[in-house]
């Protein structure tokens, strides 16, 4: 399945790389990303080839690593020839060297210290797919829900997606802080708002027990609203939820269901647990085959368990050679 962001990234930014990745699940936004290097030699450089060809934004995480890396450089310039949408987003500060400078000219660039991931980048990443964090536009009045159980909605006349974005950032930021009590106001503001960050973010508070007293049935509340806006990390722990009856009813088939609307969009964890439910029979008939499948997907984004997994069924030839 293509995905929507192709990540052009230098090894020695996977720390930030790490965070990015994170945001873009939060959002629902699906990405290739090279986690394995490229001692695949001419196999592997067909991968990057089609990945960056099918993809629609390519996302250049500049820096100065970035900057000295001779495969990166080769990913930018065939992006360009290949008239992609380039989203260049500077972490470092560093100046941009001349090839880059004139290669990318006409387009507007972005530094991690002026425009946050959680709030900037993925506002910009959503805009260009066309994508709004909710079913209705920036500059138009947002609804929201009268409490967490209500499917009442009754309108507010002035909030906007700009707002929402702010609460979100300043719950993160004291999330960040251990400051757990003082965040959940504001995830809960946005949440019943629509955001589905918010919503998968309050449904961890819930299920952890942080900043508010641990509430499994709440935290499937909130997870079911953010999954059902296609928020691929609240998808997964759905059917994790579902999988092992936590704050629902036990149901495989729904665990299996969810978890495949989550891997389908590139989720790492939850292509494991479909490859796990599918190696186990788990509310699905046995397949060793798929299993193989859905492990290498998660295996191939960096998942060690994965992995490890995938390793036990290539040594035991089940689903696979």
């Amino acid at each position: 399945m293509p995905k929507e962001i192709f990540i052009s990234y230098s090894r020695k930014d996977t720390a930030t790389a790490d965070r990015i990745c994170q945001a873009l699940d939060q959002a629902g936004i699906t990405y290739f990303i090279d986690r394995q290097g490229i001692s695949g030699g001419a196999g592997f450089t067909n991968v990057l080839a089609e990945e960056i060809t099918k993809s629609q934004i390519i996302l250049f995480i500049a820096s100065q690593n970035a900057y000295q890396s001779a495969f990166t450089n080769k990913e930018i310039t065939f992006a360009v020839n290949h008239h992609k949408h380039i989203l260049p987003y500077i972490i470092d500060g560093s100046p941009l060297p001349p090839h880059l400078d004139l290669l990318l000219s006409d387009l507007n660039w972005r530094t991690i210290q002026s425009h946050p991931i959680q709030t900037t980048l993925i506002s910009d990443i959503l805009t260009l797919l066309n994508r709004p964090t909710t079913p209705i536009s920036a500059n138009t009045p947002i609804y929201s829900v009268e409490t967490p159980h209500s499917s009442v909605k009754t309108p507010t006349s002035t909030t906007t997606q700009a707002e929402i974005g702010q609460w979100l950032q300043q719950a993160q930021q004291l999330s960040e802080q251990n400051r757990h009590t003082e965040a959940i106001p504001l995830y809960t503001k946005a949440a019943n708002h629509g955001n589905p960050t918010a919503q998968t973010l309050l449904g961890d508070a819930y299920f952890y027990g942080e900043g508010v007293k641990k509430d499994l049935t709440k935290a499937v509340h909130w997870y079911t609203k953010a999954a059902e806006q296609g928020h691929a990390t609240a998808q997964n722990n759905l059917g994790y939820a579902y999988q092992n009856g936590i704050g629902i009813e036990k149901d495989p088939a729904k665990a299996v269901y969810w978890y495949t609307k989550a891997a389908e969009q590139g989720n790492a964890a939850a292509q494991f647990n479909l490859g796990y439910v599918y190696e186990n029979g788990k509310g699905i008939e046995k397949d060793l085959a798929k299993a193989a499948y859905w492990y290498t997907k998660a295996a191939e984004q960096g998942n060690a368990t994965a992995q490890i997994s995938l390793e036990l069924l290539y040594k035991n030839g089940e689903g696979v050679k």
